[in-house]
């Protein structure tokens, strides 16, 4: 038999395939959902020794910021807007005695850059590496910062209100110097004794062992779900009982993550509990007696 010959296709003749079309947009959560930036995210808390009374306004500062720049992929200028909106609050604070200009540039001790390490923190992808503290992103991220013309600014600011507020204590002391004998001889007797020692030892006692229970329970806090946990495997750890008196303490602890030394969190907390100034810990602990090396004699 003769093959059977097949009938020609009009070339004019489209056939539609019966498969779905190609995704118009790819990213997001799945495959065609469009990527969307996270929102820009500020701090819910001041940074340790941020003075409390600057903290509703620097909060202010940075709820307005969030708005104007709402996008995380916005840090940057977020964080320069922030820097330049906080000069005027922290030059009053110098002027007025409530802050140095050294701890407002210094890390550690409740300024500026604190301020803007903790902006950082909460609008930080997390370190690759897994351990707490900034990616390496977010640490190009401050260090630009630090170099930008709004914190050069900022330096600036902060110096000549610094000045300014030594010269006028430098007024002052001149003036009480020649005030007379009598002046002097009651200033003389208004001086407080020494604190005793046992006091003194008591205390940075108990900043060591706070800061061996802060090593422990570390790693197992990352966030505040992880809290009752861990105070559940750990009753009878002074930290706890603290922090069930004072509700400051307990937040602390459960941004645990967020904090760069340990040590200066064990002051704080400790200061908490004997009712006193942080600086009184701090040169407890400066002055305590350290345990001696024991030497083994060579034979």
């Amino acid at each position: 038999m003769a093959a059977e010959k097949k009938p020609k296709q009009d070339p004019q003749v489209r056939h539609v395939s019966g498969a779905l079309p190609p995704p118009m947009e790819v990213g997001g959560r799945g495959p065609f959902a469009p990527y969307r930036p996270e929102p820009t995210q500020v701090p819910d808390y001041p940074p340790m020794y941020f003075p409390s009374d600057l903290w509703p306004q620097a909060n202010m500062i940075l709820l307005d910021a969030s708005k104007k720049l709402p996008l995380r992929t916005q840090i940057r200028e977020l964080c320069k807007h922030v820097i330049a909106e906080m000069v005027p609050v922290f030059v009053g604070a110098v002027t007025a005695g409530r802050m140095t200009a050294s701890a407002v540039l210094t890390e550690g001790l409740g300024g500026m850059a604190d301020l803007l390490y903790s902006l950082l923190i909460y609008n930080d992808y997390g370190s690759r590496s897994g351990f707490p503290g900034l990616s390496d992103e977010g640490y190009r991220l401050e260090q630009e910062a630090r170099k930008s013309e709004e914190w050069l600014s900022l330096a600036k600011a902060i110096a000549e209100a610094g000045h300014l507020r030594t010269g006028t204590k430098q007024t002052q002391t001149s003036l009480a110097q020649n005030s007379g004998k009598t002046a002097q001889h009651a200033r003389r007797k208004s001086v407080s004794p020494r604190r005793p020692r046992a006091r003194t030892e008591r205390r940075a006692q108990t900043v060591s062992k706070l800061l061996e229970e802060l090593r422990t329970v570390t790693p197992k806090i990352h966030n505040e779900s992880h809290y009752p946990k861990v105070e559940r495997e750990h009753p009878r750890y002074l930290l706890f009982k603290i922090a069930r008196e004072d509700s400051d303490v307990k937040r602390w602890i459960e941004n645990v993550q967020d904090r760069r030394g340990l040590v200066g969190l064990a002051q704080e907390i400790a200061a908490r509990r004997f009712k006193v100034a942080p600086s009184t810990i701090k040169t407890d602990w400066t002055h305590r007696r350290k345990p001696r090396r024991s030497s083994k004699k060579r034979r």
